[in-house]
């Protein structure tokens, strides 16, 4: 049996498995973010921030220190949340290019993506079909900094659940390689 036989065989035993984290977004109204479209958000947001990155280096960001002011208004969102605190001290931006590219791809990835990936709990269509009902959503959603605070803390709650999936699948990979000792 070739490898692309077990990949076919292994997808097919996920195929129906969903992945995904459910919430409320307001008025009673759940949603939710599936595997699939949170990978797709992730590649987009990953070139968004890299686009942005390069325009603040061609601009000589990158030999700024950052904005401590700013910085700090950022960590303050946090001030409830002491593990989520914790892990974005640690990520701080090294540069001005950096922290900029970082910011900006925020604020895309709350008025742009969110708003194209968010699917209702109910029947598993997107939230907003069409693209003025998701710049209407992602207006609201820059407009309520509670709302941004719920997604984002969302998102991360999201990514979290995927990162322990990803470390049980490799931790159960090293396993079944773990020679039987006869």
């Amino acid at each position: 049996m070739s490898e692309k036989d077990l990949l076919d065989i292994i997808e097919g035993a996920y195929k129906d498995e969903v992945i995904e984290i459910v919430f409320d977004i307001g008025g009673g109204i759940k949603v939710q973010m599936t595997m699939a479209d949170s990978m797709d958000m992730y590649k987009e947001r990953g070139r968004l921030y890299d686009n942005a990155r390069d325009v603040y280096i061609e601009k000589g960001y990158d030999q700024r220190p950052i904005d401590e002011k700013e910085w700090k208004r950022y960590l303050e969102l946090f001030k409830d949340e002491p593990e989520r605190l914790k892990e974005i001290e640690g990520g701080k931006p090294e540069n001005l290019a950096e922290q900029k590219a970082d910011e900006d791809t925020r604020m895309t990835l709350l008025r742009d993506l969110v708003p194209k990936y968010l699917r209702r709990k109910d029947n598993g269509e997107l939230l907003c079909p069409n693209e003025p009902e998701q710049k209407r959503l992602g207006r609201l959603i820059m407009d309520s900094p509670r709302l941004q605070q719920l997604i984002i803390n969302k998102i991360v709650e999201f990514n979290k659940k995927v990162a322990e999936l990803r470390e049980q699948a490799k931790n159960s990979s090293k396993q079944e390689k773990q020679p039987t000792g006869r």
